[in-house]
């Protein structure tokens, strides 16, 4: 089994977002938002002064163990703590098994970066996963998809703890889901190995997040990636002195985000960041769930309470795992604890990133390079026969509705046969009327009006009788018309890229997790264009 690349198309012919298209094709044009760019690595390298304390290293080394971590990750950990040596990161919400397939290209994105630059530079760069465990939008996260029959299959985990940060959701029972699970999966010879797969890695995981955790470091067992959570208690003791920072001044970061973002605006860019001037940029967990929290003379307020600054300041010090961060602020506590020379980045979270210069300098920190996420879309097998037969671009297929691209393809096969003839037509009745109108107008001006109405009519009805044609022929040509609906629904389901909407899973069960491998050796780091790659079977 193999991928290999079957064409490429620009970023923006995909998911056209003007300040990603800027950044990817004119960096110059938006540099002012960041520290670095991604030709300034070695610079970088020079500049960077965060180490990793032994604590930290301890912790990752225990958690990532007790998650099943096989030798690589374990020894990448140990790197860490070494003088000369620096972290590419990425991250994602813990999706449900994975959740989309843009969790995996993050981390095969990481993991690939990170060989590349040790290589380039010979010292050690180590990728890191940082699995956002003290979200708790539980209606993101709670499902995935795959394709059974054509038909995209949602399946969803249910539990009664919904609104709980996903670090503290346990995986009690899930025999039901699993049960689920059994149903939809449709049966491959490599059915029983995905379903053993799942079930080992939730016996594995006290919560929902562990269980992602485990997830990832079964699939890149081999790849050394290192995965943090940010909602156990030991790392949560690590940045006290961060969140003390953020309590000297509440709204400072606040005041930054949308002085930026309004920055953006003035230059036609649209800001992703918004905050209510009195919102602090950090959570406070109470009762369980995390609350905003909000600063006002001299008084922080959740839903719920109120309290002075000094008692904010006494619970942080006594239970910092109360506190985690909001959006600006997740990244820059990652900075603030790892040596990040470089975050691959989707490209919602590239335009988050142009909002928080200001903020990381405010800690004393270099925000990390930006290297946008690699964007593809696998082409399964069979694929790439009928697209090369009919001579068809993917793009089109993507950005076109699926009946209208059909119609057009099946009127171009048709070509002089029938479109010109009925083209013909409309221009020798036209004509007709025409020169009916010159002589008609002479007896009775009043008659030229109703000439003008039949030759509308005349097109309308021309018009659908051309299209009574068209499906006359798709119905002949009904093979390719379902062959083409199958191709769309494969590569852009429910209207949106694959990469968004489907779940590794829906591969591994047809291809086995050999097919890990195959897409690690054959993805691109090339965030220029989107890649549709087609996957090559061998024959047994």
């Amino acid at each position: 089994m193999k991928l290999r690349g079957f064409q490429s198309v620009k970023v923006k012919e995909i998911q056209n977002i003007g300040f990603v298209n800027d950044y990817i094709t004119a960096p110059d044009l938006v540099k002012d938002y960041f520290h670095y760019l991604p030709d300034e690595v070695e610079n970088f390298m020079e500049d960077l002064k965060t180490r990793v304390s032994f604590g930290l290293g301890s912790y990752l080394w225990q958690y990532n163990q007790e998650m099943g971590a096989k030798e690589d990750t374990l020894k990448n950990i140990e790197h860490l703590t070494e003088k000369r040596s620096f972290v590419i990161m990425t991250g994602q919400q813990p999706g449900l098994l994975t959740g989309p397939l843009y969790s995996i290209y993050k981390a095969i994105h990481a993991i690939k970066l990170a060989n590349s630059l040790s290589f380039e530079y010979q010292t050690k760069f180590i990728p890191i996963f940082w699995n956002e465990s003290q979200d708790s939008d539980w209606k993101e996260v709670n499902h995935f998809n795959i394709l059974a029959d054509g038909e995209i299959q949602r399946l969803e985990f249910q539990t009664d703890r919904e609104g709980l940060p996903f670090g503290d959701i346990p995986i009690e029972d899930y025999s039901e889901f699993l049960d689920k699970v059994d149903k939809t999966f449709p049966t491959t010879k490599f059915k029983t190995v995905c379903l053993d797969l799942i079930k080992d890695t939730a016996n594995s995981a006290v919560t929902f997040s562990d269980w992602f955790t485990c997830l990832l470091l079964q699939l890149f067992s081999d790849y050394g990636l290192v995965v943090v959570c940010p909602s156990k208690r030991p790392f949560k003791r690590l940045l006290i002195p961060f969140y003390q920072k953020e309590l000297e001044d509440p709204i400072a970061t606040t005041t930054m985000l949308n002085k930026a973002g309004d920055l953006l605006e003035a230059r036609g860019y649209k800001r992703k960041i918004h905050k209510k001037p009195l919102l602090c940029n950090f959570f406070l967990k109470e009762d369980g769930k995390r609350e905003n929290v909000t600063f006002e003379g001299a008084e922080f307020r959740t839903q719920t309470h109120t309290f002075p600054w000094s008692k904010m300041l006494e619970i942080l010090k006594s239970e910092p795992e109360r506190f985690s961060t909001g959006v600006a602020l997740r990244p820059v506590a990652a900075s603030f604890l790892f040596p990040i020379i470089g975050y691959v980045a989707g490209p919602n979270e590239l335009c988050y990133f142009a909002q928080l210069k200001e903020v990381f300098s405010r800690h004393g920190l270099k925000m990390p390079i930006i290297f946008p996420r690699t964007s593809l879309t696998i082409l399964e097998p069979g694929v790439t026969n009928v697209l090369e037969k009919h001579l068809v671009r993917l793009s089109s297929l993507i950005e076109e509705d699926i009946e209208s691209f059909i119609n057009r393809r099946i009127k171009e096969k048709m070509g002089r046969e029938i479109d010109e003839k009925f083209l013909n037509v409309k221009h020798e009745v036209s004509d007709l009327i025409n020169n009916l109108n010159k002589i008609v107008k002479d007896y009775d001006q009043t008659l030229c009006a109703s000439l003008d109405k039949l030759k509308g009519r005349f097109a309308h009805d021309l018009e659908e009788i051309e299209d009574k044609i068209v499906k006359g022929i798709k119905k002949r040509e009904m093979a390719f018309t379902q062959q083409i609906y199958k191709i769309k629904n494969s590569i852009y389901p429910d209207n949106s890229l694959q990469e968004r909407t489907l779940n590794i899973f829906h591969f591994l069960l047809r291809y086995g997790l050999d097919f890990i491998k195959a897409l690690f050796n054959a993805f691109p780091l090339d965030y220029y264009k989107h890649h549709f790659l087609s996957l090559e079977l061998e024959e047994e």
